[in-house]
């Protein structure tokens, strides 16, 4: 989630009210299915998970509260999946659960970070990035005990593999890179706003950039170190996805396309625009082989999910789910 939806949901926040979903035993139904982590309103303790099927355009809501018999907590941000398990950070809660990924039954919880925001599984640890902190947080993947933690030189955000090293945004401007010991072996410079990272097939780092003071920019560097760097000058960019040929992301409510090899913003393409009014978040689900995208509507209200086939086209009408639907992520 970028920060300046956040602060936009935040404000929103004084003029508007919501319903509470009341709880249900019933746990999620087996089949092809896609987590919905909802962010829930901030500070009111509303984050969820919802169950979607995608092919039925059935929505289960608050699977998480009906199979624990408790909130998940406040502002679910992202989550990770390890075969059967299902890493699940929730940032304003300051914690990250572990969960069953067949039932999303609750097996073990670390409640003792601070504002955490996305989490890798890498040589066989769980690294956890945090907003206020500074730091890397480094968990044991079957307890979530801390093992390890490593100094930033500001808040990170999105880690990923690359080049046998484990990349780090930082958002005040550069891609730090560390070794499995946690030591920072290099770093390369971006603009302000470092916040999303994604490795393409022929091992080019994708970086999307956004700061709300200078603006917005989408780099690619080569392994051989080579950049090409494409700026969005006073205009917001976000979710950035890869899907099977091309880099995808949203610009306000249009969904974007930038080819793998391209060299120019000309070949920058505006793709979908549809029918949602706010567009939240972009992920491309690859064993599905299409796209989700969800609408936060006005943040307070049921949220709703859009299918887009890799042609671009808008595969349902739009299936209501829980409030501010944000990371979406493919079930086993």
């Amino acid at each position: 989630m970028p920060l300046n939806k956040v602060f936009l949901g935040a404000a929103l926040l004084l003029l508007s009210s919501c319903d509470k979903e009341p709880v249900d035993p019933q746990v999620p139904q087996s089949g092809s299915s896609v987590a919905i982590l909802c962010e829930g309103t901030f500070q009111w303790n509303n984050a969820s998970i919802d169950v979607w099927y995608p092919d039925s355009s059935k929505v289960e809501l608050g699977q998480f509260a009906k199979a624990n018999a408790r909130p998940l907590g406040d502002i679910a941000q992202s989550a990770v999946l390890n075969e059967n398990q299902l890493y699940v950070v929730v940032n304003n809660s300051g914690s990250v659960l572990k969960l069953n990924a067949n039932n999303l039954k609750l097996s073990h919880q670390n409640r003792e970070l601070m504002s955490p925001r996305y989490a890798q599984l890498w040589q066989g640890k769980l690294w956890v990035s945090d907003l206020y902190a500074s730091k890397l947080t480094v968990l044991d993947t079957q307890t979530l005990s801390k093992v390890s933690e490593t100094w930033a030189q500001t808040w990170t955000e999105e880690l990923t593999p690359w080049k046998g090293y484990l990349a780090v945004a930082e958002y005040q401007g550069q891609v730090a890179l560390y070794s499995s010991d946690g030591q920072r072996v290099d770093s390369l410079s971006t603009a302000n706003g470092c916040q999303e990272l994604e490795v393409d097939p022929f091992g080019n780092l994708w970086v999307l950039n956004s700061d709300m003071d200078s603006g917005s920019s989408l780099m690619r560097i080569m392994p051989s170190g080579i950049r090409t760097t494409w700026p969005f000058q006073k205009v917001g960019i976000s979710e950035l996805t890869l899907g099977p040929d091309a880099a995808y992301f949203l610009k306000g409510n249009t969904v974007m396309r930038m080819p793998f090899e391209a060299s120019s913003t000309d070949e920058c393409q505006q793709w979908v625009s549809g029918p949602w009014s706010n567009a939240y978040s972009f992920q491309y689900l690859a064993k599905r082989q299409e796209f989700c995208l969800t609408d936060a509507r006005d943040y307070v209200s049921k949220g709703r999910l859009f299918r887009l086939s890799l042609s671009g086209e808008i595969l349902n009408q739009g299936d209501a789910c829980g409030v501010v639907p944000g990371f979406a992520i493919e079930l086993p």
